[in-house]
């Protein structure tokens, strides 16, 4: 009976024993796949960071260049407007519109 007791007391532990490292060994894992996924977001968001960069600094290349083109369309156009004569505005009168009547009490 002491044997059995004894026996049934070692396979008690040694389950235990399995169990415990089995969750030793999940944690691990788990810490081990945490850190991995941090790893790859932070090299998402400087890959994420350097392609907005990049995006800002073309659309602000393009901006600048639209800015030089409207400039030398505006300079261009300048000596034009110099040059012709500006319609002069008609000074006639516009009639005046009938007031609405007297008012009734």
């Amino acid at each position: 009976m002491v044997e059995t007791h004894r026996e049934k007391l070692e396979e008690f532990h040694l389950a235990r024993r399995n169990v415990l490292n089995t969750r030793k060994e999940d944690r691990a894992t788990r810490n081990d796949m945490k850190e991995q996924l941090l790893l790859n977001a932070e090299n998402m968001q400087v890959e994420l960071d350097a392609q907005r960069e990049d995006l800002i600094s073309r659309r602000e290349a393009l901006r600048q260049k639209q800015l030089a083109e409207e400039a030398a369309r505006l300079a261009a156009a300048e000596p034009e407007l110099a040059t012709t004569p500006s319609p002069k505005p008609t000074s006639a009168k516009k009639p005046k519109s009938p007031k609405g009547g007297k008012k009734k009490k």
